[in-house]
């Protein structure tokens, strides 16, 4: 992958978009942004080949081992997490999904019989996902695959140094975004 100073438009599949995140503190009127210096490229053309080399590899190994795709395996691990019961809603929110992907991987998953869509008590309009005993169960399994191949192909080249370095960018990374968003929603 070559990295590029334009962000792909993921969700169309339609070419790249030059501005995909206004940032109204840096803007000028009819101004180009500067290209990204060699060292920021390096940085952002690494993320981007990294973490698309990794989705596919662990995407892969998951599909050939347990016929789970990776985002199948995030959606039962997040519910997982959640203590086995999500509102529809906001199991699509913390697996970063929209609600209509949300609603055709949990059909897949509801197949598989892995997870159960039951009415809310309280609303009957409001859906909750559950995961099953037969959902914990590959779940478990899915768990020891995932999480030896996340160890293997992304931490193990990484000593402590740049494991916490790392660390540290992400937090500063989600410290930015959480700014952006909520200037975005006022």
């Amino acid at each position: 992958m070559v990295p590029s100073e334009e962000v792909p438009a993921a969700s169309t599949g339609r070419g790249t978009m030059t501005n995909p995140v206004s940032d109204p503190s840096r803007e000028t009127a009819g101004a180009i942004a500067p290209r990204l210096d060699p060292a920021d490229l390096a940085v952002w053309g690494g993320f981007l080949e990294v973490h698309t080399r990794l989705m596919r590899l662990l995407d892969a190994d998951l599909v050939a081992t347990h016929g789970m795709a990776l985002v199948e395996y995030e959606v039962l691990f997040k519910l997982s997490a959640a203590g086995g019961r999500l509102r529809m809603s906001d199991l699509a929110q913390v697996a970063m999904l929209s609600r209509s992907g949300l609603t055709r991987i949990v059909g897949v998953l509801e197949a598989q019989r892995l997870v159960r869509r039951v009415s809310s008590p309280g609303d009957g309009r409001v859906l909750i996902a559950t995961l099953t005993a037969t959902g914990r169960g590959r779940l478990a399994a899915a768990r020891e695959t995932h999480s030896a191949n996340v160890r293997r192909l992304f931490l193990a080249p990484l000593d402590q140094d740049q494991k916490k370095a790392i660390a540290a960018g992400w937090q500063s990374i989600r410290v930015a975004l959480d700014q952006h968003d909520r200037v975005q929603a006022s």
